[in-house]
């Protein structure tokens, strides 16, 4: 069959472009749950990178600048195709203003589900302080409906189509 990839994807500007990583089935079964996170730079560097359990897996650099405002991010469908869904558990999204350090990001991952809204430093010495530029959290703690609650205070709630909720949470 076909290798499952995570990819990150950026589109803007007609582009079409991804931050992509390929993991075979073994992997898959190696990671069970996995943290991935994604940074997009729309500054200096116009590039995505893509980070599985707190460390950097791919980078596609060289993107068009997008100058429009994003206004809507989609989780675990492929935006371009109909019926196209991920056929696994997501878990605990958050979204921000700001682009996350690599340091960041390992802290986030080492303490495994943190608090967000303030900033905290991990067992290694990665400190997490973006609190001030988070937009959306969602911790999908609901278990029924079709509607995800915002955690991080500014009311961002999210729908939720074509899933179902499950008995087993990462967390």
């Amino acid at each position: 069959g076909a290798t499952p990839n995570l990819r990150g994807k950026y589109r803007g500007d007609s582009t079409n472009t991804q931050a992509l990583f390929s993991l075979s089935a073994a992997d898959f079964v190696t990671l069970g749950w996995a943290h991935l996170a994604m940074t997009w730079d729309n500054g200096t560097a116009d590039e995505v990178k893509l980070y599985c359990n707190g460390s950097l897996v791919a980078t596609e650099g060289g993107l068009t600048h997008y100058e429009g405002t994003p206004d809507r991010v989609i989780i675990g469908k492929n935006a371009a195709a109909d019926n196209t869904y991920h056929d696994g558990h997501i878990d605990n999204f958050a979204l921000w203003t700001s682009v996350l350090t690599a340091d960041e990001i390992t802290a986030i991952y080492n303490a495994r589900n943190p608090d967000f809204t303030a900033a905290f430093t991990d067992t290694a010495g990665n400190t997490y302080d973006s609190q001030g530029d988070l937009i959306q959290w969602l911790r999908m703690l609901e278990n029924t409906g079709t509607s995800l609650a915002d955690s991080s205070g500014n009311s961002n709630t999210a729908t939720i189509t074509n899933a179902t909720w499950a008995s087993d949470p990462a967390f």
